[in-house]
This record gives structure tokens, C-alpha cells and sequence, in this order.
């Protein structure tokens, strides 16, 4: 109904309950097709609405090594020395989502060719069975959303180089980096392809963003051209825009609002936040 222009009966409130319910029912406790409905009756019981996320790609393994839990390693078939790794703490369970890099996948520019190995091999495959069973779950309760990769910056920033190295790769390796991007941006599209032809009629961009780690001019030069094509794209397949900041917004909540998206999920008020309620309110 709101994404529709509609006039709302009620103040849409979207209960996103699957790191509670991960951390409350560990995986390992029961089937999979359990802890959906598990997390559905939750929501159920809590919330008025239903975001029913899920990935409507998946990576394709058949060329090179790639381990998803607990590390996550790369290898170079020439050479068994060069590899990048990324190690969840083994003090704290899997399940519960919490992590941090010992080692990004990306250190110094002489990683940057095995990298880029990495990034040629990677390919997609449709996933749409579970989307197109959680329509049948949900009914009327909520919406279904598929995510696309995340833009090339983003991924680099949250999952294999982190906001640091990413700064300093730019400054000290230009065109590497550009080269990089661009091979990146090539893969995500097709992977953004399968996403926004997939069932689902929400399509979010998970860039996980924050004012306090990208600024204006970063967004601008590297992860809005990205955002504005795919929007585009979203709204021709006749589909709903979502991007995931759930950060700081005050530096960017502006310039977000003007690529076009449909939906800004989540904004995250003061004191978790940055923008108090009345901010938000007062746009």
C-alpha cells in the first residue's frame, strides 16, 4: 500500500527479527524449513509487517577456492603462498553474526593481481526457489526482497579490504584499483541482473552504508553512478528500490534520497543514530 502512494491504515513498522531468532535457535537445532517458520511467527507476533529477505543469486565455486564459515580464503593456482584470508574470532559462536577481519583479503597492492584472478573467476546462478516459496508463506503479511551485490566500493569497504586499506589502495595504486572496479562492477551486474528478474517485487542494494566512514565525495564518485543505474533498472522491471544504510545518516541522507531510491532501510534514530525522530520526520 505505501510503496504504492497509498495512504497507510497504520504506521508500517518492518520487524527484521533473524539475528535474534539466530541467535535464540542455533542453526544446528533444527531444519532449515523450521527456522523459517520460526522466524516468520515471530515477526508475526511482533510486528505488523514482513520484510522476507533473500538472495536471489548465488556464487558459483567450480573455479576457484572459496570457504564461506568459518574463513574465507582465496588461492592463486600458480602459486600456493599467495592467498587472501578473512577469519571469524573462534571465541564467539558462528551463528550469532559477529566477526572481525584478522586479515583482509586485500593488504597491499601486490595482492591486487591474485585478487583480480579471483574476481574474473567469479560466476552466477539463479536461486529463485526460496523467493518464490516465501510468497507463499508471508501472504499478505509482507513483501519479498532480493538483494543485488553491493556497489564495487562498498564490497571492497565492508567485506575484503576495509575502509583503511580501501583509502590507501586509491591513493597508492590508481589505476590498479580503477582496473579492479571495473572488473567488479562487471561481475555485480550480472548478478544484479538475476536479482532484479527474480520474483521477488523489492530489490535493495545492501551497501551497509554510513556517513561516518563514506563521505560525500566518495559517494558521489564511486558508489552513486552504480545505485542510479541499477534504480533505473529496478523501476523499468516495474520493482521497489531499497538500499541498507542502518548507519549515521546526516552526512548523506540528502544525497541517498536524491539517487532515487524507493525505500531507505533502516533509519536508525538518536541515539543509536545520528538523526532524531523529528529530524527524520522534518526530512
Amino acid at each position: 500500500m505505501l510503496l504504492n502512494r497509498a495512504q497507510p491504515d497504520r504506521v508500517p513498522w518492518f520487524g527484521d527479527l533473524d539475528y535474534w531468532y539466530s541467535s535464540a535457535v542455533p542453526p544446528e537445532s533444527c531444519p532449515r524449513d523450521t527456522r523459517v517458520m520460526g522466524i516468520f511467527n515471530s515477526i508475526a507476533i511482533w510486528a505488523s509487517d514482513f520484510i522476507c529477505k533473500v538472495f536471489s543469486h548465488l556464487p558459483s565455486k567450480s573455479r576457484y577456492n572459496f570457504s564461506r564459515n568459518p574463513r574465507r580464503e582465496y588461492h592463486h593456482p600458480g602459486d600456493e603462498h599467495a592467498a587472501g584470508r578473512s577469519d571469524r574470532n573462534p571465541a564467539v559462536p558462528a551463528h550469532l553474526f559477529f566477526h572481525r577481519l584478522r586479515q583482509t583479503f586485500v593488504e597491499s597492492p601486490a595482492d591486487l593481481p591474485i585478487f583480480q584472478y579471483y574476481l574474473e573467476s567469479l560466476e552466477f546462478t539463479p536461486a529463485y526457489a526460496e523467493a518464490e516459496r516465501r510468497y507463499h508463506i508471508i501472504g499478505d503479511n509482507g513483501v519479498v526482497l532480493c538483494y543485488t551485490p553491493r556497489s564495487p566500493f562498498m564490497q571492497m569497504a565492508t567485506t575484503y579490504v576495509g575502509i583503511v586499506n580501501l583509502v590507501y589502495l586509491l591513493a597508492d595504486a590508481p589505476d590498479e584499483m580503477a582496473r579492479i572496479f571495473k572488473i567488479m562492477e562487471a561481475k555485480y551486474d550480472q548478478a544484479a541482473e538475476l536479482t532484479v528478474n527474480s520474483p521477488a517485487e523489492c530489490v535493495m542494494i545492501p551497501e551497509n552504508l554510513s556517513s561516518e566512514v563514506v563521505g560525500a565525495g566518495y559517494y558521489k564518485r564511486y558508489l552513486r553512478p552504480y545505485e542510479a543505474r541499477w534504480i533505473q533498472r529496478i523501476r523499468e522491471a516495474g520493482k521497489f528500490s531499497f538500499i541498507h544504510m542502518d548507519g549515521t545518516l546526516k552526512g548523506l541522507i540528502n544525497l541517498v534520497v536524491e539517487t532515487g531510491f524507493n525505500v531507505i532501510e533502516a533509519v536508525t534514530p538518536y541515539p543509536s543514530g545520528d538523526l532524531t525522530i523529528e529530524e527524520i520526520a522534518a526530512g
